[in-house]
C-alpha cells in the first residue's frame, strides 16, 4: 500500500498520495501522435492526459485548470517548447515541465534544463523503453513538486504565524478565503470555519460598500501582477453589522501553485475615533474662542421691554438688534420657563438686589442656550433700567466635556498602550504603570507606587546608564536599547522611549515606554549566524564570485577569484575594479554600465567579458550578477563562468560550417557543369532536358539553403551600430540585377537604425520575394511612419499580393514555393533586433510589409535616430 505524507498548511491538510490520478497536459503539433501517446501513458500509470496542439492553446488550458505535469514537444509552429517554458516561468507557474521531442540536440537539452525544465526525453527508440522513462519522469517530477510545494507552504505558514501573530492575517484566492488567523477572526466577528465557508459574494460584502471599488480593484490588479499600493485603510463590516476601520498591508503570494493575495490587518477604529474627536474638539475650541464676549441687554424695569443690546447679544440670540429691541425680556427664554424667570427677576427688583444665577435662553433657530446671568437695576439717563449680562455657558460646558474626554483619552491610551508604560514624577518616583508594564516586569502598581523606577527595573550594572538617561529625558525625548530586570531578576532586552511631561512650561513628570525586543535581538543573532554561513558558502562556490558596491569598489572575493586572476585577495579587496588590470578596457565599460542598471533595479541576462590575469593572459568568461544587500548596503554579487571550452567549440563549428559550405558549393558547381554538358549533348531529347532542369532547380535551391545557413549563423553575433536606412536599402536593391522596369521609391533617407550587416540581407530578401512571387511588379515603395512610442517602416509592391489565409504562414520555416527560408530569415532577424513584422495589405492590392520598431531596445538604447 502506497505511503502518504500530510503537512498542515494554512490550516489545511495537504496529502501526498502516490496512487492519486496525476493531471498531465501534453503539447505537440501532431494530433495523431498525441492520441497514441495519451493511450500509452494511460497504460503506464494513473494519468489523466489532456492534449493541446499549440502553445497558446496550452496556456489557455493552464489558466483554466491546474496540472501536475506538462509534457511538450520542442519544435512547433509559432512558439516552440522553450518559448512555452520561458513564458510559464516568467508568469510564475512552477508546474513540472518535461521536453519530449525527436530533436536530440544537446544544446536544446541544456537550454531547457537551464530554463527550469525537469527532464529532457527523446521520442526516438523502443516504445516500451521511451514511455517507461517518460511515465517514470512524470511521477518523479510530480512527487518532487508536491513535496516542494508542501514544504514551501509550511514554511510560509510558519513565517506568517511568527511575524504577524498579533495582527489579523487572511489569504484570498478567487474571492474565497483560504486562510485566516484568530486575530482576523476576532476583527471580523466570524469564526475561522465560518470565514472559510463564505462564498465570494459574502467575502466581497465584508468590505464596506463605499470602499469596495478601491479594495477589490486593487485586489484584482495585485492578483494579475500589477504594481499597486500595498498599504491602505478601509472599513470592514463585521458579522454583527458593526463597522470597524482597518489598516491593511497586502502582497501577492503563490498558494498551492496559484496566485493569491495575503493581507495583514490592524484594527485602527479607536485611532480613527480619536482623530475625529480631536477634529471636533478643535472646531468647538475655535467656536468657543470666536464667541467669548458676553451679551448685554438693557430693559425697562416697569414694562420689561428690551431697550438696547450689544453685538454679542445678536450673536447669542441669532437675531439683529431690530429683532431684539422692543421685545419683552421674557422672549429671551423658552416658553415653558418664562413664568419662573419673570417671578425671579421681579423678586430681585423689589429687593433692589442683584441677580447672579444661571438660566436658559432661546435663539432664533430654536436652540436653547445655557447662560450665566448677572443682572441689576441701574440708572440710565436718570431712569432706572435693568442691565443683564449674559455669559454664554454653552461653550465652556462643551470645553469642559472635551477636556474631560481628552483626559480620559490620555488615560485610556496609557492603559491600553501595547508597550509597557510608566508615569513617574519629577524625582522619577512611580506614579502609575499600565497593565503591559505589570505583565512584562511582574510588578503590581500597589507594590511599587512611590518607589524610584531605577530601583524597580534597572539591573545593578546598568544604574549609571539609567541615571544618564534620566538626565537626558529631562531635556527632551530619549531613545535607547538596553536590558531591564523583571521581578524575578530575569533580564529582558528592551527599547526605551522616554519624554518629559510639562504643563504651561512646568515639568510635572516623565513617561517611559519599554518595548520588548527579545524577538528582534534573536533575529539579529540569527542574522549574524546567517552571515557567517554565507561567508562559508561564498568560499565554497565552484565558480569565482565577487561582491562590489554601487561604485565598483570590490568588497569581497572568493578563493576562486585568486585562482582565476592570479591576484591575491589583499590586492583586490577595497580597490575599484576600474583601476585594476583585472578585465579588458572594453569589458570594464560593459561591466560598469550593467552595474548601474542593476543598482536601479533592472534585471539583466548573463553577458560575456574578457578577464585579464596578473600575467596578462586574456580569458573568456560569462558574468551572471544580481543586486543584493551586503552588510546592510546595496551591492552587486558577480559570478564568473569560464566559457573557454564553449568558445573553442563555437569557433570549431563556424570553421566546420564554412568549410562544409565551401566544399559542397564546389560539388554543386561540378553537378551544374556536367548537367550543362549533358543538356548540350542531348538537346534534342526533351525528356532528358526536363529531368536535367529539375536537377538544376534542386541545386539552385540547395545553394539558397546554404546561403540561409550562413546568414542564420550570423544572427546576433555582430555588435550593432547605427546604419543609414535609405543607403542600406539602396545597397540591397543594387545586388538584384533584374530590377529593370521597376520603379523604386525610397523615402527613408536621413533615418538611422541600430542594427548590423544583416539589415542589408533583410531588405534584399524582401525585394527578392517581390520579384519571385509578386507576378508583374512595376513599383516598389519604401517609407516610414512615426508613432507615439514606435517607428513603423513600410515596404510595399504593386504585385498580386498575398491571400488572407497565408499572411501568418509566409513567415514559417520551409513555407512557400521556393526554399521557404527567405521570409523566415526576415522574421528571425526581427526577433534578434526586437522588432515585429506582419503583412498588412489586401489581396490583389499588392504586398505590404509593416515593420514595427520600439523606441528603446531591451538594453535601454535608442533603436533609431533622425539626422
Amino acid at each position: 500500500m502506497a505511503s502518504a505524507r500530510a503537512e498542515s498548511v494554512f490550516g489545511f491538510q495537504l496529502c501526498l498520495d502516490e496512487n492519486r490520478m496525476l493531471q498531465v497536459l501534453h503539447v505537440d503539433d501532431e494530433k495523431s501522435f498525441l492520441e497514441s501517446a495519451k493511450q500509452i501513458l494511460k497504460m503506464k500509470g494513473n494519468f489523466e492526459v489532456e492534449t493541446s496542439t499549440s502553445v497558446d492553446e496550452a496556456l489557455e488550458r493552464i489558466r483554466e485548470k491546474s496540472f501536475d505535469v506538462i509534457i511538450s514537444d520542442y519544435r512547433m509552429p509559432e512558439k516552440d517548447g522553450l518559448e512555452f517554458l520561458r513564458e510559464l516561468r516568467k508568469n510564475g507557474y512552477r508546474i513540472p515541465f518535461i521536453i519530449f521531442t525527436g530533436k536530440g540536440r544537446e544544446e536544446v537539452a541544456i537550454k531547457a534544463l537551464n530554463l527550469g525544465a525537469d527532464q529532457y526525453i527523446s521520442k526516438m527508440g523502443d516504445v516500451e523503453t521511451v514511455y517507461g522513462e517518460l511515465s517514470h519522469a512524470i511521477k518523479k517530477a510530480a512527487k518532487i513538486r508536491q513535496e516542494e510545494k508542501a514544504l514551501h507552504e509550511s514554511e510560509e505558514k510558519y513565517r506568517t504565524l511568527v511575524e504577524q501573530s498579533l495582527q489579523g492575517v487572511v489569504a484570498i484566492q478567487d474571492f474565497s478565503i483560504v486562510f485566516a488567523n484568530q486575530a482576523f477572526s476576532n476583527i471580523s466577528g466570524y469564526t475561522i470555519q465560518e470565514l472559510h465557508n463564505l462564498n465570494p459574494y459574502e467575502v466581497k460584502a465584508m468590505v464596506h460598500p463605499g470602499d469596495q471599488p478601491l479594495v477589490w480593484s486593487r485586489f484584482k490588479d495585485r492578483l494579475n501582477g500589477k504594481q499597486v499600493s500595498s498599504h491602505y485603510e478601509f472599513r470592514v463590516v463585521r458579522k454583527d453589522g458593526t463597522i470597524r476601520w482597518l489598516e491593511m498591508s497586502a502582497t501577492r503570494i503563490i498558494y498551492q501553485g496559484r496566485p493569491a493575495v495575503q493581507g495583514t490587518f490592524v484594527d485602527i477604529t479607536e485611532r480613527k475615533e480619536m482623530e475625529e474627536a480631536l477634529r471636533d474638539s478643535e472646531e468647538k475650541f475655535r467656536l468657543a474662542f470666536e464667541n467669548a464676549k458676553d451679551a448685554i441687554f438693557w430693559a425697562d424695569p416697569r414694562s420689561g421691554l428690551i431697550i438696547n443690546c450689544n453685538k454679542a447679544a445678536e450673536v447669542l440670540l441669532e437675531r439683529s438688534k431690530a429683532e431684539i429691541i422692543g421685545k419683552h425680556q421674557t422672549h429671551l427664554h423658552p416658553t415653558e420657563k418664562v413664568k419662573t424667570y419673570a417671578s425671579m427677576f421681579k423678586k430681585h427688583i423689589r429687593q433692589n438686589g442683584v441677580v447672579d444665577d444661571e438660566a436658559d435662553v432661546i435663539a432664533k433657530s430654536g436652540e436653547i442656550k445655557h447662560v450665566h446671568i448677572t443682572a441689576s437695576v441701574t440708572q440710565l439717563g436718570g431712569k432706572p433700567v435693568i442691565q443683564g449680562i449674559f455669559r454664554d455657558m454653552t461653550t465652556r460646558r462643551l470645553r469642559e466635556k472635551v477636556a474631560h474626554r481628552e483626559q480620559m483619552t490620555f488615560v485610556e491610551l496609557f492603559r491600553r498602550n501595547p508597550e509597557a508604560a510608566a508615569y513617574v514624577d519629577v524625582n522619577f518616583r512611580i506614579v502609575d504603570v499600565n497593565p503591559r508594564f505589570e505583565q512584562l516586569f511582574g510588578h503590581c502598581l500597589n507594590q511599587i507606587r512611590g518607589k524610584l523606577i531605577n530601583d524597580v527595573v534597572v539591573p545593578d550594572e546598568k544604574i549609571a546608564e539609567a541615571e544618564m538617561l534620566d538626565k537626558e529625558s529631562a531635556k527632551g525625548y530619549v531613545y535607547h536599547d538596553t536590558v531591564r530586570k523583571t521581578k524575578t531578576g530575569a533580564l529582558i532586552p528592551v527599547s526605551i522611549s522616554a519624554a518629559p511631561i510639562t504643563i504651561e512650561g512646568q515639568l510635572v513628570g516623565h513617561v517611559a515606554l519599554y518595548k520588548d525586543i527579545s524577538d528582534r535581538t534573536k533575529a539579529e543573532q540569527q542574522l549574524i549566524a546567517a552571515q557567517k554561513h554565507f561567508e562559508a558558502l561564498f568560499d565554497l562556490m565552484v565558480d569565482p564570485v565577487t561582491v562590489v558596491d554601487k561604485k565598483g569598489k570590490i568588497l569581497e572575493v572568493s578563493q576562486k577569484v585568486e585562482e582565476m586572476t592570479g591576484f591575491k585577495k589583499k590586492e583586490l579587496i577595497g580597490k575599484n575594479f576600474l583601476r585594476i588590470p583585472i578585465v579588458t578596457k572594453k569589458s570594464k565599460a560593459t561591466m560598469l554600465k550593467n552595474l548601474a542598471k542593476r543598482m536601479m533595479g533592472e534585471k539583466l541576462v548573463p553577458y560575456e567579458i574578457e578577464v585579464l590575469t596578473k600575467g596578462g593572459q586574456k580569458l573568456p568568461y560569462e558574468i551572471n550578477a544580481a543586486k543584493i544587500k551586503f552588510k546592510g548596503q546595496p551591492a552587486d554579487l558577480v559570478v564568473f563562468r569560464d566559457i573557454s571550452e564553449r568558445k573553442k567549440m563555437e569557433e570549431k563549428l563556424r570553421v566546420v560550417g564554412r568549410l562544409t559550405r565551401h566544399d559542397v558549393r564546389n560539388k554543386l558547381s561540378t553537378i551544374l557543369g556536367n548537367t550543362y554538358l549533358i543538356k548540350n549533348d542531348f538537346s534534342d531529347h526533351n525528356k532528358i532536358s526536363e529531368y536535367l532542369e529539375y536537377i538544376e532547380s534542386a541545386v539552385d535551391q540547395t545553394k539558397e539553403i546554404f546561403e540561409f545557413a550562413r546568414d542564420y549563423e550570423r544572427l546576433g553575433i555582430e555588435e550593432q551600430t547605427y546604419l543609414d536606412l535609405g543607403k542600406t536599402f539602396e545597397e540591397a536593391s543594387s545586388l538584384l540585377p533584374n530590377l529593370e522596369g521597376v520603379k523604386i521609391t525610397n523615402e527613408c533617407h536621413g533615418l538611422k537604425l541600430l542594427a548590423d550587416s544583416l539589415l542589408r540581407q533583410f531588405f534584399y530578401n524582401l525585394i527578392d520575394n517581390s520579384l519571385k512571387h509578386g507576378g508583374k511588379i512595376s513599383e516598389i515603395r519604401f517609407f516610414f511612419e512615426r508613432g507615439k512610442d514606435e517607428l513603423r517602416i513600410v515596404y510595399s509592391d504593386d504585385g498580386v499580393g498575398i491571400p488572407k489565409n497565408e499572411k501568418k504562414k509566409i513567415f514559417l520555416e520551409g513555407y512557400g514555393k521556393g526554399t521557404g527560408y527567405g521570409l523566415y530569415l526576415i522574421r528571425k532577424i526581427c526577433d534578434v533586433y526586437g522588432w515585429s513584422i506582419q503583412e498588412t495589405n489586401r489581396f490583389n492590392k499588392g504586398a505590404q510589409f509593416t515593420i514595427a520598431i520600439p523606441s528603446m531596445n531591451s538594453h535601454l538604447q535608442e533603436n533609431f535616430k533622425f539626422n
